[in-house]
């Protein structure tokens, strides 16, 4: 019941905007010309349209990072596929007092260990390619864990468990991975998210939480 899922087609409208900012600082973008003072003093949807227009390459890695692909009533749906190590994932879980965490791919030097600090804000954790079995043993007593195995059926169970969520709820691609075990790179990992969030738009998606 209620409104259906949102679709968020622009890869930086829902970006923060001390990340634009960021962003923005850090690309040197040469068409704003702007010192860090004026920066500060832009006005957002036009350092929006800076970033999108200016950057190239570097747009089409900012958009993997911190982007809503989703959004309903109290749910919201983000995208970080570049968290391709525990301490990339580490920004993303650290902004939200609780998210719905999709982890998982071919794990790196010492998986998700570090991360230990944040495990209390994981209300539960949806894993899935070759570091299924080390990160659920990893997080075994410390959090709720389902073993999805692909993206596809990670992303319906965390949305579908975040929308019975009383409060604000995030349902977060963090991978803390590489992602090579199931695509070519991180870019296709979050193409096969995001596609994975517009398909909870069909109707078989709606009538399966309902």
């Amino acid at each position: 019941a209620g409104v259906d899922l949102e679709i968020i087609e622009a890869p930086f409208a829902e970006i923060e905007p001390d990340v634009l900012i960021d962003m923005a600082i850090e690309a040197n973008l040469p068409l704003l010309g702007c010192t860090f003072g004026q920066v500060w003093r832009m006005q957002i949807e036009g350092l929006r349209t800076g970033i999108a227009a200016n950057i190239g390459i570097e747009a089409r890695f900012q958009a993997h990072r911190m982007e809503t692909v989703g959004k309903r009533a109290r749910v919201r749906v983000v995208k970080d596929t570049k968290a391709t190590t525990a301490e990339a994932a580490r920004q993303e879980l650290s902004s939200y007092p609780k998210v719905y965490w999709i982890a998982g791919g071919r794990a790196k030097d010492g998986g998700i260990e570090a991360l230990a600090d944040l495990f209390p804000r994981v209300r539960k954790a949806y894993l899935i390619g070759e570091a299924e079995d080390a990160f659920a043993a990893t997080l075994q007593g410390k959090t709720q864990v389902v073993r999805c195995g692909r993206m596809e059926a990670a992303v319906a169970a965390a949305y579908a468990d975040a929308l019975h969520d009383e409060d604000e709820a995030i349902v977060l691609l963090s991978p803390a991975t590489a992602s090579f075990d199931q695509d070519a790179d991180f870019e296709a990992r979050g193409e096969a998210f995001r596609a994975a969030v517009v398909a909870l738009q069909q109707p078989a998606a709606r009538e399966a939480r309902a």
